[in-house]
């Protein structure tokens, strides 16, 4: 993303799309029916980090190394940024949630009704990033980490979109139902209205 750069990432954080919510918490959508959406900043403090190392500090594992008199156990605590990432890899959408609302300093459940399935990547990439920054890692490398991110997303994203209109252009070829279920037809003529602080509805 242009613009997000060392400096930018170190001090302000990297940014994401959240959906906006109603007073009584439930998400706004456009006259299309897109969920309205706004760009945050997602940045990591001290406190953040402490929080972090709480949740997945502590523990301990035992590696088996082959000693002169047999096999000899050693115990050992795992870094909490090892955790981190295996939690990731585990539970990539309730370890993205959690860290987002340690960011932001909401209620998990407000920025689960928040997150759109569509910027999860973008989600990842940020919290990656920010981790990073506030664990010291030089920002003109994380820079580098978070524009091949943001590459990677942008060409996933770009893959859904052909997939989901080679089904379309498909179905509509044939007479049969579109990827959705529903019968596609002249409706369908690629104009639909969209902006850049809009996302489709989930």
């Amino acid at each position: 993303m242009e613009g997000v750069t060392a400096s930018v990432l170190r001090n302000r954080g990297a940014p994401v799309h959240l959906a906006r919510l109603a007073p009584d918490g439930s998400p706004l959508f456009d006259a299309d029916g897109n969920a309205q959406t706004e760009e945050v900043w997602i940045r990591f403090n001290a406190n953040h980090i402490a929080e972090i190392e709480d949740r997945y500090g502590g523990e301990k594992r035992t590696v088996t190394n082959q000693g002169p008199d047999g096999p000899v156990e050693t115990e050992f605590f795992v870094d909490p940024s090892q955790v981190l990432g295996e939690a990731l890899q585990a539970k990539p959408k309730l370890t993205v949630r959690y860290l987002l609302s340690l960011a932001l300093g909401q209620a998990v459940e407000t920025v689960g009704e928040r997150m759109l399935t569509e910027y999860d990547d973008e989600y990842a990439t940020a919290v990656g990033v920010a981790h990073a920054i506030a664990m010291g890692i030089d920002p003109l490398t994380v820079e580098k980490m978070y524009q091949a991110g943001m590459e990677m997303y942008g060409l996933q994203v770009k893959a859904r979109n052909e997939l989901v209109l080679a089904l379309v252009e498909s179905a509509t070829t044939d007479g049969s139902p579109g990827p959705t279920g529903l019968p596609t037809g002249p409706a369908l003529d690629g104009h639909s209205k969209s902006s850049g602080d809009s996302g489709p509805a989930r």
